[in-house]
């Protein structure tokens, strides 16, 4: 059963790109997130992560109706402005919120899931109300590729002998991103829209290096015991910013300062 939902899920987000009937793509979307909490669930119930929800699932389920909720009044505002969706998930995709599950803590893309959930209620909505008709371009080569590792691993998944951890990627990684990449390629990408998710990677990214240089001055991290501990113990002191792990915010620094060069070396203005 597992398996089947998960084969499902990833067959739903792979045909967005495929299915030409715009009604139908829209409801693949809406399937394929709703398939994602739902395998977890099915996958998770007996485990300690589902303690709270098996054991006071009154106030679970009144959470996940809030945020359900929240999620479609995000949907509402990218359905007036579909501007809106392109800056705020790029202004999501580096934050990780720890979750307590069943004694171990698992650092989520929370604030990513949100934007991409209310992203595919907006797409489904638009087109199902019939604010937008008519078929999007066919996959490209891009798309294409990722709509066969797709595929490749589900099928792979289903007779892994860790099932688990195959369906936790799957429903934290692959199917999410997958949607979040069909919903980039409805994006209308003008030049208004590429300023606008650049000024938010670069405006993250002196926030996090000023975060950074202050744990440097004050020999303090705000997160993660692990490389405190570790620090006690080497010759350099790493700092990690608001990222749990200090390769992360290395990696998110050194992309956005390839955006930053390219922009000086193709801009013509020696100003810029």
């Amino acid at each position: 059963m597992d398996a089947v939902l998960a084969i499902a899920a990833v067959a739903a987000a792979a045909g967005t790109f495929v299915i030409r009937v715009p009604k139908v793509r829209a409801a693949l979307a809406l399937i394929a997130l709703a398939l994602i909490p739902v395998m977890l669930a099915v996958e998770l119930w007996d485990t300690s992560s589902l303690d709270p929800l098996r054991e006071r699932p009154a106030p679970a389920l009144f959470g996940v109706a809030l945020g359900v909720m929240a999620m479609a009044g995000l949907a509402y505002a990218f359905d007036k402005r579909s501007w809106l969706f392109a800056p705020l998930a790029v202004a999501a995709l580096p934050f990780r919120i720890p979750v307590d599950t069943g004694g171990e803590t698992a650092n989520l893309l929370l604030p990513l899931y949100f934007v991409i959930g209310a992203g595919v209620m907006a797409y489904a909505w638009s087109y199902l109300s019939g604010q937008r008709e008519g078929p999007e371009d066919p996959p490209g080569a891009t798309e294409s590729a990722v709509l066969l590792l797709l595929a490749l691993y589900a099928v792979q998944a289903a007779y892994s002998t860790d099932f688990e951890v195959a369906l936790k990627n799957m429903a934290f990684f692959y199917v999410p991103f997958a949607l979040m990449l069909r919903l980039f390629t409805a994006v209308r990408w003008n030049r208004e829209t590429i300023v606008r998710c650049f000024g938010v990677l670069v405006g993250l990214a002196l926030l996090f290096a000023a975060i950074g240089y202050f744990e440097y001055a004050t020999k303090e991290l705000l997160l993660n015991p692990k490389v405190i501990a570790q620090n006690q113990f080497s010759s350099f002191f790493r700092v990690n910013s608001l990222f749990f792990d200090p390769s992360i915010y290395g990696r998110f620094l050194a992309l956005v300062m390839l955006l930053v060069l390219a922009l000086m070396l193709w801009s013509s203005s020696k100003r810029t």
